[in-house]
């Protein structure tokens, strides 16, 4: 009869060598019902389908007890419970316990936003690339480009989506409004905290002159067109053009780009305009990453914890993991689990609990890389004709200005 290595028993059920030895001298005694297999003078566990069900049942024992002795449970703070809606709550408890990852989107939440508001300006002010610096560089250097397409329409409405604290827009906002012909700033945020950052940053920068419109709105399903709907029925609606801005990369935060730029196609009209920006796929940017805004031994950076710290999932739980994935072409970051870990919600309906195993990993962070050539795929299979591509010098970020092309039905 065909029997087991011990070595491939430890491997199939994650046990340690002296559990097998342990289950052989059990079952020598007849204190378990295993079928033993004699070779070469030593007694090894038959590969039987009887054996292979109570091996089965064994490990989940052991698994069970090992979990008893060394699970860790936890619980949100209250503040958790302050900052997100039940339906934003059971999005974060499905996103942990489906897909194994923070929705990214969360941790711009609260101080969350915060921590964004000051890691973006220190973006903004450094000298080296970036996305916030190399997002305003394009934009600034392809203002006589825009010129062009906007020539004719006395009036421009700005719908910046996942504006952030507004910083990158800043100048094309002042840009618009030398030229006299801005008309409404339209922001579209999932952070409500975020909106409220970016209102008082336009306020303070234009006084006035910018009012402010801020919107909670999920741009992944989400249409925004709504917003929008007064300025078609305007007396000559033709004088108007909406300018629609994805700038600062977040298109490729976004677990579903596509879903995202579908939803933006179903929300413009023939007449209105898409720009965005991103950073694009390089030997450089696969490796390099840089979320601190000053020197720190902390395991992750504000912008990515935040969180997990409402869930008081404590550091020293979890290793930080930072690479680039090949095979899907993403950057990431991801914790792995150095214990068993149980993470209890409680809502009104009772308490919902997510389970993780030591070892488990959770992605808090990810990017999606994509060269020029992939990027311009993915605005045209999306209907979006890309009517002028830029580039930094380097290559490495990317403006894209297009319009709505028709789809072909048949």
């Amino acid at each position: 009869m065909l029997y087991f290595k011990n070595s491939e028993l430890t491997t199939t059920y994650h046990v340690a060598l002296n559990t097998v030895l342990n289950w052989i001298k059990a079952a020598q005694s007849d204190k378990l019902d295993l079928e033993l297999v004699t070779a070469n003078g030593r007694a090894y566990i038959a590969n039987s389908a009887r054996n292979i069900s109570a091996l089965n049942k064994l490990a989940a024992e052991r698994k069970k007890y090992r979990n008893a002795r060394t699970t860790r449970t936890v619980s949100p703070s209250p503040q958790f419970y302050e900052v997100f809606r039940p339906d934003e709550i059971q999005d974060i408890i499905s996103g942990l316990d489906v897909r194994r990852e923070i929705p990214r989107a969360y941790n711009y939440f609260g101080d969350g936003a915060h921590y964004w508001d000051e890691y973006s300006s220190h973006l903004s002010e450094n000298d080296s690339p970036n996305i916030v610096n190399r997002t305003q560089l394009l934009l600034r250097t392809n203002f006589e480009y825009l010129e062009t397409l906007l020539a004719g329409y006395r009036r421009v409405n700005v719908v910046d989506i996942g504006l952030g604290n507004a910083l990158p827009v800043r100048e094309l906002l002042q840009h618009l409004l030398d030229r006299g012909t801005l008309g409404r700033y339209i922001g579209l945020d999932i952070s409500p905290e975020m909106l409220e950052i970016a209102g008082a940053n336009i306020r303070n920068w234009f006084g006035g002159r910018v009012p402010f419109e801020g919107h909670k709105l999920d741009i992944t399903h989400e249409r925004f067109g709504r917003l929008l709907a007064d300025e078609y029925l305007r007396p000559e609606p033709d004088s108007t053009v909406n300018l629609v801005l994805f700038l600062g990369g977040t298109l490729g935060n976004l677990r579903s780009p596509d879903d995202a730029l579908a939803v933006i196609a179903n929300s413009m009209g023939k007449r209105d305009i898409l720009m965005l920006t991103c950073k694009l796929d390089s030997t450089h940017t696969r490796h390099h990453f840089d979320f601190s805004t000053s020197p720190s031994n902390a395991t992750l950076a504000p912008i990515h914890r935040f969180v997990f710290d409402l869930l008081n999932i404590d550091d020293s739980f979890y290793s930080v993991e930072v690479g680039f994935n090949a095979e899907k072409h993403a950057r990431y970051t991801r914790v792995h689990l150095k214990l068993s870990l149980r993470v209890e919600f409680r809502l009104d309906g009772g308490v919902r609990t997510v389970r993780f195993e030591k070892g488990d990993s959770i992605l808090v962070w990810y990017f999606w890389q994509q060269t020029l050539v992939e990027a311009s795929g993915q605005l045209l299979r999306n209907n979006f004709y890309p009517l002028h591509l830029s580039q930094t010098p380097d290559k490495e970020y990317l403006l894209a200005i297009t319009q709505l092309e028709a789809p072909n039905l048949l």
